[in-house]
């Protein structure tokens, strides 16, 4: 995962420096920048409360109860 979000990285960081506030693009270029913007937040929110909840114990606290339900 951490060699593909460096290529996702790189990848932003040399379209950012490629155009200007000012050029026009097609919709489905919006489009799909909106999209990925999308799934990296999700990424992103996914893998921030999974710390939290690892921190604070409540993700192996879930884990027990599901196997003592089980």
């Amino acid at each position: 995962m951490k060699n593909s979000l460096h290529t996702v990285i790189r990848m932003a960081t040399a379209l950012e420096r490629s155009i200007s506030v000012h050029d026009n693009f097609p919709e489905w270029v919006s489009e799909k920048v909106g999209a990925i913007k999308g799934m990296m937040v999700s990424v992103a929110d996914y893998v921030i409360s999974h710390s939290e909840m690892k921190a604070a114990g409540t993700l192996a606290e879930g884990r027990q109860q599901k196997r003592k339900s089980q």
